[in-house]
């Protein structure tokens, strides 16, 4: 495998990564605001946030 067929792998993944990240943290805002604005709701949020990342780290570590 010659080294700028790593490079682009390397990059497709960044991509793909962040694109990810960005669909996450979109989904969590949604979901942030269909739950509510009141601070418990914040609370219950930021909860919910933690869990769905553990559980993409999760996902991810089993993939790779």
């Amino acid at each position: 495998m010659k080294m700028s067929e790593l490079m682009y792998g390397l990059i497709g993944f960044l991509f793909i990564s962040a694109f990810i990240i960005g669909v996450l943290f979109g989904a969590m805002f949604l979901i942030d605001l269909m739950i509510g604005w009141g601070m418990p709701a914040l609370i219950s949020c930021i909860f919910v946030d933690v869990v769905l990342v553990l559980l993409i780290v999760k996902i991810s570590d089993s993939l790779f």
